[in-house]
């Protein structure tokens, strides 16, 4: 009995691990060059946001964390975000044009006009 106890436990945590092995999602890259992870819940992408400073980072950060967004993450310097999302809840494309909403440029949407018109002198950037 007690053999099979443990044969049950070994067998659980082996089924467990199997479960919550991630793999790289290819075509897709970090701001480090290496390929981006996920799990079969979840999905990290990282695309180009256009601003300036501190402000911004907050705004854009805000914008991107719609429902089923864990994490957004955008470097002032590379102005690169990083998402990570649970797919069956959010996309790449929803999460680019609620940026876009609050006046930024991203790789597929052009910032709306009247959102950036507003925004502080120092997150005026240059358009594109």
């Amino acid at each position: 009995m007690k053999s099979f106890k443990m044969l049950f436990a070994l067998a659980s945590i082996a089924f467990f691990a199997s479960c919550t092995s991630t793999k790289p999602v290819p075509g897709l890259h970090n701001m480090t060059g290496k390929e981006n992870i996920r799990t079969p819940e979840m999905m990290s992408e990282t695309f180009a946001v256009s601003g300036n400073c501190e402000t911004c980072k907050k705004r854009i950060e805000r914008a991107a964390k719609l429902k089923g967004v864990t994490q957004a993450d955008w470097n002032v310097e590379t102005q690169l975000l990083t998402v990570m999302y649970f797919p069956q809840q959010t996309n790449n494309d929803a999460i680019q044009k609620s940026i876009a909403a609050v006046g930024h440029d991203t790789q597929k949407y052009k910032g709306d006009a009247a959102a950036y018109a507003k925004l502080p002198s120092c997150c005026a950037y240059t358009r594109k």
